[in-house]
């Protein structure tokens, strides 16, 4: 059973193309979870429209928060709700390629992932090849042509691609939500449990068109800023350490004892601010 699990806010514009998308897999969904958090648009009418004129009761669940929890609640929330032996996350602003779905069951099938993700194009508000400039993050930039292991302790450095182009199967799910843990992005959880399991890989293909617009340029910005980052001294354990003390129970983490002494050292954050204003990326 194939699940796809999208959390939506405000995605009035651009929900109904992404739907579309989904539902028009060469190889079909069996259920999608939309989980949305209170938006003050026509999001939740124009889905509920999508599914009666298409007749997708059976396949598309929708669930209004009755508060505003934010993203990464909100994507922990429909992830709990899948029934799926594979789970896809998505946007609600993207558009998946036909051979999305196809493709990346293959993969996970052939090499035994349990965590899958691909590269992208990208696109502007108005569906165009995007033009300008972008930084994308080093890995995906330096890539190989096919497939490409994602290994542990690099990935203590920061995520390497964008988490609408996961997939991931139930035993990371299951691990995933028994930490329940609130502190870093749910897409970088899911990727720090693939890599522990050694079993996390890159896709060198562009399954998805990522939408480039002003409400989501976060992680492509150029901004030489440093508001972001917390240079004061305290004794107090790392996020990321926080995270894989919960889930080392589950998994027997590679070079754990490395981990936390990178991460305690702040050396992720020391590397972030040399990339961020000498690092060149790639467009």
């Amino acid at each position: 059973m194939i699940s796809v699990v999208m959390a939506t806010y405000n995605g009035e514009k651009y929900i109904i193309e992404q739907l579309e998308s989904i539902m028009r897999q060469t190889v079909p969904v069996d259920e999608v979870i939309i989980c949305d958090d209170m938006s003050k648009d026509n999001t939740v009418e124009l889905i509920k429209e999508f599914v009666e004129e298409n007749n997708l009761q059976s396949i598309v669940k929708l669930y209004v928060n009755t508060s505003n929890m934010g993203y990464i609640k909100n994507f922990y929330k429909g992830i709990k709700r899948t029934k799926g032996q594979l789970i896809f996350l998505s946007d609600q602003d993207d558009i998946w390629e036909n051979n999305k779905v196809d493709r990346m069951l293959a993969v996970m099938n052939q090499y035994k992932a349990e965590v899958l993700c691909s590269n992208f194009s990208i696109i502007d508000a108005n569906g165009v090849a995007y033009t300008k400039s972008v930084r994308l993050p080093n890995f995906i930039c330096g890539a190989l042509e096919g497939l490409s292991q994602i290994k542990f302790l690099p990935l203590l450095f920061g995520n390497v691609a964008q988490g609408c182009t996961y997939c991931f199967t139930e035993k990371v799910k299951k691990i995933y939500l028994k930490a329940n843990y609130g502190e870093i992005i749910h897409d970088y959880q899911i990727m720090l449990i693939g890599s522990a399991l050694e079993k996390a890989f890159f896709l060198n293909e562009k399954l998805i068109r990522y939408r480039l617009h002003g409400n989501n340029n976060i992680g492509f910005s150029e901004e030489k800023s440093l508001k972001h980052v917390d240079f004061r001294i305290r004794i107090k354990k790392p996020k990321v350490a926080g995270f894989l003390d919960l889930i080392k129970n589950d998994i027997n983490i590679p070079h754990y004892y490395i981990a936390q002494v990178i991460l305690y050292f702040k050396i992720p954050v020391i590397k972030a601010i040399i990339n961020r204003f000498f690092g060149r990326g790639c467009s």
